[in-house]
C-alpha cells in the first residue's frame, strides 16, 4: 500500500481526500467484480491477483485508508478546529456507513452468488460500507487522541514511542499472531493481549530513546524521501 501511494506524495489534502473517498466506495465494488472473474479464470493461484483483487486484505481495497491517512496528515493537525472537524466528519462518516448498511440490508432482496457481502459491515470484510464505516471510525479515534493529546499531554506519553513506530509494531504483532495462532484461531486469553500491550509499550520507549527511529520507519522514509524529490 505504501509503494501503491507513492506518486501521490506530492499531492495537496484536498486531492487525496476526494480521491480517498471516491477510492472508498469505488473500489472494493471493483474488487469483488474482479474476485468473481478471477475466481473462474484462474486455475491456480497468481500471487499478484492475490495480493491486489483475492487475498484477506486486497490492495485494491484498502489502499483507500493509505491516501485517506496521507491526506489528513497534510492537515494542520496541531489546530483545534482541525481535531475537531476530524471527530465530527469520522464520527458522521461511521454512522452514515453502519446506519446505512442495516437499512440496506433489511430492504434489499439477497444480492447475486459473489455479491452476498457487499451491503456487509463485518470487519474486513472489505464493503464499501464497512471500509467507509472503520475508516470514518479511525478517522474519529485520530481527532480524538490529538485532542486529549492537546488538552492532557501527559495521558498519551506512554504510547507516544508506540506512535512512532507504527509500522513497524503493526509488522511485528502480524509476526507474533502467527507464530501464536499459526491455524488463523483467534486468541480468547486477554492476558496475551495485556502482555502484548505491556512489551510493545516498554520495547518501543527503549528503542526510541537508544536507537530513535523504527527499522521499518528509516527504511519507508528513506523511500519516500526519494519519491518525493524533484
Amino acid at each position: 500500500l505504501f509503494v501503491a501511494v507513492l506518486p501521490l506524495l506530492r499531492w495537496r489534502a484536498s486531492r487525496l481526500l476526494a480521491l480517498a473517498a471516491v477510492a472508498a466506495v469505488a473500489l472494493p465494488v471493483a474488487t469483488t467484480a474482479l474476485a468473481i472473474h478471477f475466481d473462474g479464470a484462474l486455475m491456480r493461484p497468481d500471487p499478484f491477483v492475490v495480493l491486489v483483487v483475492t487475498g484477506h486484505y486486497p490492495a485494491l481495497t484498502w489502499v483507500a485508508f493509505a491516501i485517506a491517512g496521507l491526506g489528513i496528515g497534510r492537515l494542520a493537525l496541531g489546530s483545534a478546529r482541525v481535531q475537531l472537524l476530524l471527530i465530527t466528519v469520522g464520527a458522521g462518516l461511521a454512522v452514515l456507513a453502519y446506519g446505512g448498511s442495516a437499512l440496506l440490508e433489511a430492504a434489499v432482496a439477497a444480492p447475486p452468488p459473489g455479491w452476498e457481502f457487499i451491503l456487509s459491515t463485518t470487519p474486513h470484510e472489505g464493503s464499501p460500507f464497512e471500509v467507509v464505516g472503520s475508516g470514518g471510525f479511525a478517522i474519529a479515534v485520530i481527532g480524538l487522541c490529538l485532542r486529549i493529546a492537546a488538552l492532557l499531554p501527559a495521558v498519551l506519553v506512554p504510547l507516544e514511542a508506540v506512535g512512532q513506530l507504527a509500522l513497524t509494531v503493526y509488522a511485528v504483532h502480524i509476526v507474533v499472531i502467527d507464530l501464536v495462532a499459526p491455524e488463523g484461531d483467534l486468541i480468547a486469553d486477554d492476558g496475551a493481549y495485556v502482555a502484548f500491550v505491556v512489551v510493545t509499550v516498554v520495547l518501543c520507549a527503549l528503542w526510541t530513546r537508544i536507537l530513535g527511529r523504527g527499522p521499518l520507519e528509516r527504511v519507508l522514509g528513506a523511500v519516500a524521501g526519494r519519491a518525493s524529490d524533484p
